[in-house]
């Protein structure tokens, strides 16, 4: 008979075998806490706070919060309102901050709040935070989260939104929702890869959104699309250049809607196989992206409504679009 003990203490646990007569029992210490838990490791000491996004004159409910610096002794903070919010913790240079909420539901308007000069990187394991949507908001002192863990699925909606000190992504995010992960994290370098074949609705809305320092796009591999799953991934991306390759022959409604919109520094257009189209499925794709000089070439042979609307609105280099259809619904318009 094998027994295993979890490690409920985050740290420590046991098996016991036993075949009736002999008993054996080992020992097992986690000391890689990281792997677990949400982690941060302080670069630069300053204070962390937990904040409620909320009037205080409301008499809101703040979301609780528990948090370690051993992966031992836990303790609890729960978000306030008032100016910081609530004071987490004064933290010093190469602390490790390990962070974990309950499994119950829990409202999305609680962040951080990097304050006194407080810097550093997030890594180990978001699944142990139920619902991040936004937990660090326009916490500018984050640099690096190169080495966080997103378990698929997880719903990443505006996690780092307004992080302007972040340069570093994940290395790769699996199938998940991550609409305005990375909003205005105007100093983000490199996106993560995205290997996900088939997509969820909104999956990827506004993910890189004004993300002004990114120059390449990650491949985009998806052969499955929904409903404005692509729309404004890279809306403001102003020094893109090239654009991934859309291998997806079946578009969904408004799946490329302000995809690029926007990208004044966008030389090069993707080919787009697509012959099956959807409501608005290319509208506004290339709006504003003054640098594009070529159009791809346009194969599906059947129009619907708004597919093609406002497709390169003031693109002002491009002058000459080939489109095949041979059909088109009453009163849409392929709109340069």
């Amino acid at each position: 008979m094998v027994t295993v003990n979890s490690f409920e203490d985050g740290r420590t646990g046991t098996i016991t075998i036993s075949n009736g007569k002999l008993t054996k029992t080992i020992t097992i210490t986690q000391t890689n806490y990281s792997a677990r838990y949400l982690t941060l490791e302080v670069t630069s000491p300053g204070t962390l706070y937990w904040k409620l996004d909320a009037d205080p004159y409301d008499y809101p409910i703040g979301r609780r919060i528990q948090f370690s610096t051993g992966g031992v002794n836990w303790f609890d903070r729960v978000s306030i309102a008032n100016n910081n919010g609530c004071k987490v913790a004064s933290l010093t240079t190469g602390t490790k901050l390990y962070i974990k909420t309950s499994t119950e539901a829990q409202d999305c308007l609680s962040h951080f709040v990097f304050a006194d000069g407080l810097k550093g990187n997030i890594s180990g394991n978001l699944g142990s935070f139920n619902e991040p949507m936004r937990i660090f908001k326009d916490c500018t002192g984050i640099q690096s989260a190169e080495n966080l863990i997103v378990p698929e699925g997880t719903d990443c909606t505006g996690l780092f939104v307004g992080c302007t000190g972040l340069i570093t992504a994940p290395k790769s995010l699996p199938r998940g929702y991550y609409q305005g992960m990375f909003s205005g994290c105007t100093n983000l370098t490199t996106a993560p890869v995205l290997p996900a074949t088939t997509l969820s609705r909104n999956c990827y809305q506004g993910m890189f959104a004004n993300c002004s320092s990114i120059t390449t796009a990650p491949a985009l591999p998806a052969t499955v699309l929904t409903e404005n799953c692509y729309q404004g991934m890279f809306n403001g991306c102003s020094n893109l250049a090239n654009a991934p390759e859309l291998p997806a022959t079946t578009l969904a409604k408004r799946c490329y809607y302000m995809m690029f919109q926007n990208c004044s520094n966008l030389a090069n257009a993707p080919e787009l196989p697509a012959t099956t189209l959807a409501d608005g499925c290319y509208m506004n794709m290339f709006y504003g992206c003054t640098s594009l000089a070529t159009a791809p070439e346009l194969p599906a042979l059947e129009l619907v409504d708004s597919c093609y609307g406002s497709m390169f609105l003031e693109c002002n280099n491009i002058n000459h679009i080939k489109a095949m259809f041979i059909t088109t619904p009453e009163a849409k318009y392929t709109n340069r």
